[in-house]
């Protein structure tokens, strides 16, 4: 898949044996991630997907990450036109995620792929200088939620069976 215009930029540390990434625990997740709008994809814990990035502040952050963390927060984008969005033209829950490959193409493209770590909601954003940065929290379901949100399901399917059976 590569040709000799095309550069793939390990971002694994050379000492490391394996092609694992290290575990990460949520309490060493930073306070202020850098945001990376999605136009066309949610990403969620668990998942690994590729992204093509190819707008300037995109190709930045991507750069910039790939020298520190490699941790970043993915969140949809309201309007997918929109090329350099604001935190109004982004949902405020997202999933801060790992890059774990990037291969660089002669067009100025970047394809990387992505790990979905954990589930956040945006609070503060910082001005786009060069890209967007955002403070998080953790966002998870509570047992509490969930049990309540079964219950009402367990009900409504005990109407309906009664109902039709």
């Amino acid at each position: 898949m590569t040709s000799p215009e095309t550069e793939f930029i390990s971002i694994l540390g050379a000492s490391e044996k394996s092609d694992a990434p290290p575990r990460i625990s949520s309490r060493s997740l930073p306070d202020n991630v850098p945001v990376l709008g999605l136009s066309d994809i949610v990403i969620f814990p668990g998942a690994v997907v590729p992204l093509l990035v190819e707008t300037g502040p995109s190709l930045k952050l991507i750069d910039d990450i790939v020298a520190g963390d490699r941790l970043f927060g993915a969140v949809l984008q309201r309007k997918p036109e929109i090329v350099e969005p604001s935190p109004e033209d982004l949902h405020h829950v997202g999933c801060v995620s790992r890059l774990s490959k990037m291969v660089k193409f002669p067009d100025g493209t970047v394809r990387v792929l992505v790990e979905g770590l954990w589930r956040i909601r945006l609070k503060n954003f910082t001005p786009p200088m060069p890209f967007l940065r955002a403070s998080n929290a953790l966002n998870s379901f509570s047992s509490s939620s969930r049990r309540d949100r079964t219950s009402g399901d367990s009900s409504c399917s005990i109407s309906l069976r009664t109902r039709f059976i």
